[in-house]
């Protein structure tokens, strides 16, 4: 069930150290009984804010939303037996977990602890702090990486400059001179965007070339991509990483590459 990828720093977090059970909320919060309507239940899942709902401590049924199956074609909450496909084990790290849910395209996890279900994750525990933080680290140690290629290729001088239009210089040196005014030594690249980060990149005649070999020849609009669904939301407090069950796809895409570049990395630094 858990797919795993080596083990780099940066994407322990997310591969070992967060698993389902860190980021499930108790089952036995959140109960209602198969006897419910289904306009009640409903009544019930907007309140809790809730897809998924127990029918008992024990979970051998649950209500469920339409909107936590992609493809489905009801329009009120059904009720349904669990089944093993329902199912994660407690350790089930969260990034095989979201590339499970995008696979199987469901926005919901029941948690088995040993023999018991113990809780229960939803798309929208992808958006807890716990994650958002393990994804800043990722994406973190990804710009860490991109600037560690092009101070190599620069040697300390300042090609940089012509690799970017006017107005990133100045938007770098707008962050760099007052840093070098009170005595804080480093290049003014590490003043950059992730954005400007990817031109240079990409202007660079060595740094360009090292990753159409290493990562492949979209590494580009990968990283778009990963500042777009990864990186963008965790800086910013009111940004969620998860808005809706289409967004999972989004995550896991970016997550995905942010570790197969953590893998690949030591061939990106020759």
């Amino acid at each position: 069930m858990s797919e795993r990828f080596p083990n780099p720093l940066a994407i322990d977090p997310l591969q070992t150290a967060l698993t389902a059970e860190t980021i499930a909320t108790p089952t036995g919060l959140f109960v209602c009984a198969a006897s419910d309507q289904a306009a009640d239940v409903e009544e019930q899942m907007r309140q809790t804010q809730l897809d998924v709902l127990p029918v008992d401590d024990r979970v051998s049924a649950f209500w469920v939303h339409p909107r936590a199956y992609p493809h489905c074609t009801r329009s009120v909450p059904f009720l349904q037996p669990i089944g093993a496909e329902d199912l994660v084990a407690a350790d089930t790290p969260i990034l095989s977990l979201l590339h499970l849910m995008v696979q199987r395209e469901r926005g919901f996890y029941f948690v088995l602890r040993e023999a018991d279900v113990g809780g229960i994750v939803t798309y929208a525990d992808f958006n807890k702090l716990l994650v958002r933080a393990a994804v800043f680290t990722c994406v973190s140690q990804v710009e860490e990486a991109l600037i560690q290629m092009l101070e190599a290729a620069l040697a300390g001088g300042d090609a940089w400059r012509d690799w970017l239009g006017p107005k990133d210089v100045s938007v770098i040196e707008k962050f760099w001179r007052p840093a070098r005014a009170s005595g804080v030594d480093l290049h003014p690249i590490r003043y950059a965007s992730l954005t400007q980060l990817i031109r240079l990149c990409a202007a660079s005649p060595t740094v360009a070339p090292r990753l159409v070999e290493t990562v492949g020849s979209n590494w580009a609009a990968d990283m778009e991509h990963l500042r777009d669904y990864a990186r963008n939301p965790v800086a910013h407090a009111g940004k969620l990483l998860v808005r809706s069950l289409a967004d999972l796809a989004y995550l896991d895409k970016a997550c995905r590459f942010a570790a197969e570049f953590e893998r690949r990395r030591p061939l990106c630094n020759g």
